[in-house]
């Protein structure tokens, strides 16, 4: 597609008006960019003739500003009507502005009048016509650019170019933000193909970067096409800062839920962070059991396996493996993990279903964690995943499952049931509800349980 920057070009004569066309080059620099003003045509390329050159560079002009000054025309003696001459640069330039079609605009400067046809040569006799800009110097000099620029203005969009420049930074600022944006992607990958540990926290500062650098990536590639014509579309060419603010405001949401699923993909292997999700993964595969009957716990077995892969003996994991297990078979246990007891069509064995929660005590133990004070659920999901209510509840779960196999066992088995269910209930006890009471009301409340196994144990004796 065509680059629809305009183009101007500062037609003068040095020894008549250098200094006040280099202070407007500044300002029109300012305003519409480097690559969009020329003047000073003295790279002529060896052996390359001076007016092919001047065609080849105004020939892509919108505009060339003709400033005249008190000479002109020419210098003192000789050089009085140099205008007159063939070779002379100046009539060149405008020679070949008429010719490509330019819009020519006389800029008077230093108080000059407007040349007469009879002080030019024929193929400028109609120069004369032009209506001409005025700039003065002192106190009328910014009111008079600035007209000299609406004008401007007004040719160029005309002409269906753009009036705004484009900064030399933008096109690297693009390149660095589309790198960066494609930073995080890479990295994520690596780290599945390789399994290199990122962080949970490495992790949403990655997928935050990589959510900003692409908006703001897509935001400057929007500004850069339209500034530099490949967009045409005139309104936002003409805002082009305000096109990209508005377009960063509407990618940076998108991004980040791309960002976001693409987080959910990566095997984040942070224990604390994977806790978390782990318990997300629970509640919901749960909450839909409970409403439809239907039992999916695919993910959250999935996040077990990896955070045993990291720490095989991770206590959140054995936790929720044993919470799986019961919930995976809702012929034995009912919705809050409780034993149902055993089936008519004979003994049970409850092995596969404590032995995750056993994992944990044998570990808790060691540690050390059943005789901490913090009775908070936070900590259940830090470090290693053991805390003193998560014990508590497990020795209750345990306690239940004992008591009802003892239901259902012979006399030899019966007595060692209850015994190790009144053990259980015992440290089960040692959570004190925030409403008052101690261990939990669940299956069977604790204290209810703890008092069962008494009168069943003075029974057996």
């Amino acid at each position: 597609m065509r680059d629809r920057r305009g183009r101007i070009f500062l037609s003068y004569r040095r020894a008549d008006s250098a200094a006040i066309v280099d202070h407007l080059y500044e300002r029109l620099l300012a305003k519409y960019g480097r690559k969009c003003l020329f003047r000073d045509l003295d790279d002529i390329p060896l052996g390359k003739n001076f007016r092919d050159h001047v065609r080849e560079v105004i020939a892509g002009c919108d505009i060339v500003l003709a400033i005249i000054g008190k000479q002109w025309s020419g210098g003192k003696g000789r050089l009085a009507n140099r205008i007159m001459e063939e070779d002379d640069p100046v009539r060149i330039e405008l020679e070949v502005a008429n010719e490509a079609g330019a819009w020519v605009i006389p800029v008077l400067v230093g108080g000059a009048l407007m040349p007469t046809a009879n002080t030019l040569p024929a193929t400028l006799s109609r120069f004369p016509e032009l209506n001409a800009a005025t700039l003065a110097t002192g106190q009328d000099f910014e009111h008079h650019l600035g007209m000299l620029m609406k004008e401007i203005d007004r040719v160029l969009r005309n002409r269906g170019k753009t009036v705004v420049p484009r900064p030399d930074w933008l096109t690297p600022a693009v390149s660095a933000a589309t790198t960066l944006a494609c930073a995080p992607p890479l990295l994520f990958l690596a780290s599945a193909l390789f399994e290199i540990p990122f962080s949970g926290g490495v992790v949403t500062v990655g997928v935050f970067v990589m959510t900003l650098a692409a908006a703001m990536a897509t935001a400057m590639f929007a500004v850069d096409a339209l500034l530099s014509g490949r967009i045409g579309w005139s309104e936002p060419q003409q805002r082009p800062i305000l096109a990209g603010a508005l377009l960063f405001l509407l990618a940076f949401p998108a991004f980040y839920w791309l960002g976001d699923r693409l987080a959910a993909e990566i095997p984040i292997r942070d224990p604390d962070h994977l806790a978390t999700q782990l318990l997300a993964e629970f509640r919901a595969a749960r909450d839909d059991q409970n409403a439809a009957g239907e039992s999916d716990f695919a993910t959250a077995r999935e996040i077990v396996d990896a955070m045993l892969r990291i720490d095989p003996d991770n206590g959140t994991a054995w936790y929720f493996a044993g919470e799986i297990e019961r919930r995976g078979t809702p012929e034995l246990f009912d919705s809050q993990s409780c034993f149902t007891g055993a089936p008519e069509n004979g003994p049970l064995t409850l092995d596969r279903f404590q032995d995750d929660f056993l994992r944990y005590r044998d570990k808790d133990m060691r540690l050390g964690a059943t005789t901490a004070s913090d009775w908070g659920t936070e900590i259940c999901y830090q470090g290693q995943g053991f805390c003193p209510q998560r014990t508590a509840w497990i020795s209750h779960l345990l306690a239940y499952d004992n008591f009802m196999l003892a239901q259902s066992s012979g006399a030899a088995e019966r007595r060692a049931l209850l015994e190790s269910a009144r053990r259980y209930a015992e440290q089960a006890m040692r959570f004190q509800r925030p409403e008052g009471g101690l261990g939990f009301t669940q299956c069977m409340d604790t204290t209810v349980l703890r008092d069962r196994l008494d009168a069943e144990l003075a029974d057996e004796k």
